[in-house]
Order: structure tokens, then sequence, then C-alpha cells
């Protein structure tokens, strides 16, 4: 992930976080405040659930 040097957040990129039985949360930022969390909940490779927030609230 990237961003700006005077900016706290991510503005760019993604990381991808890996759980148990191959479920994870990949975070892409949607601009430099705002960050989309796509959730897979079973492991099947499909995003199952998006979670809209702010960088602020994580």
């Amino acid at each position: 992930m990237t961003g700006l040097q005077f900016l706290f957040d991510p503005g760019f990129g993604e990381l991808r976080v890996l759980g148990a039985g191959g479920t994870s949360v990949t975070i892409v930022p949607v601009d430099l405040f705002n960050v989309e969390l796509l959730v897979d909940e079973n492991g099947d490779g499909e995003v199952d659930t998006t979670i809209a927030t702010e960088w602020a609230a994580l």
C-alpha cells in the first residue's frame, strides 16, 4: 500500500489478510480517506460482504 507523505493513511494498493479455512479480508483504499473491506467469510474466493468505512474508523 502507498500514499502521500503528508497524509497518514494509504491511498493506493491493497492488503489481504488470510484467516483459517481460506477466509480473508482484503483492505482496499477508495481514496485517501475512505476504505473498503472485502470479506470472504467461507474461503471460496468470492467476496461475501463489502464494508465501506473511513480509515479513521479502523
